[in-house]
This record gives C-alpha cells, sequence and structure tokens, in this order.
C-alpha cells in the first residue's frame, strides 16, 4: 500500500469512527464500552486519536452500538444505511 493511500485510508476510517461517535454524543466512554463489547481504553483511544488506524471489527462493533450499519466504499466513501 503506497504511503498517500495509506494516508487517505486513515483519514477515511477516522471520518468513518467519527460519524460513529457523533451519533451518540452524549455517551460516555464507559458507555460506549458497556454497549459496543469494547474495552474503555479501546473506546477511549479511538476518541482521542491515540488509536491511528482502528481495525475494521472495532468500527463495526461502535456502529452497531450506537444502531448504526455502515458499508464501507471502494472509493472511501462512507454509505450509511437504516438499521
Amino acid at each position: 500500500m503506497s504511503m498517500k493511500l495509506k494516508k487517505d485510508y486513515q483519514t477515511y476510517l477516522n471520518q468513518v469512527v467519527d460519524e460513529i461517535f457523533a451519533a451518540q454524543e452524549s455517551w460516555s466512554t464507559t458507555e460506549w464500552a458497556e454497549r459496543s463489547g469494547l474495552s474503555e481504553s479501546t473506546v477511549y483511544r479511538l476518541i482521542h486519536r491515540v488509536t491511528v488506524l482502528p481495525h475494521l471489527r472495532t468500527i463495526f462493533r461502535l456502529a452497531k452500538a450506537a444502531g448504526l450499519r455502515i458499508a464501507l466504499e471502494k472509493d472511501l466513501r462512507v454509505r450509511r444505511k437504516a438499521a
């Protein structure tokens, strides 16, 4: 993977994570962790951008917890689906 493509992919995944967190802004780190089955430290690292390149499984778990279904497009766009 070229550096530019990797950077674009990283930016894209961060946008996806931002959209997911925006869907439930009132939830605390603890609530996100409980609802998604992820650890609090994982959620914290995603919120505060410590984790640079999150796993897709992590992204899908967060989306499911927020009541979202997402589809990752080949051309690096996010398409939301009705849950």
